[in-house]
């Protein structure tokens, strides 16, 4: 079993969508990042993700036959 307490697929594009579209739900919370930190994220950090995503995903369709 697997469990992921983030979202894998993010992109930047994705980021900017939630703060723009979601900003009340942006509640100071010590589990809810602020504005700043979600759009602090380097692009760098979302190659690395979406990479971490790709070979969970590769692994769970894995043919182990």
């Amino acid at each position: 079993m697997i469990g992921l307490q983030f979202h894998l697929e993010t992109t930047p594009e994705l980021a900017n969508g939630i703060v723009t579209n979601c900003r009340n739900e942006l509640v100071p919370s010590p589990f809810v990042q602020t504005e700043d930190e979600i759009l602090s994220a380097s692009p760098d950090r979302y190659a690395t993700v979406n990479n971490l995503m790709d070979r969970l995903l590769a692994y769970l369709l894995r043919d182990d036959t």
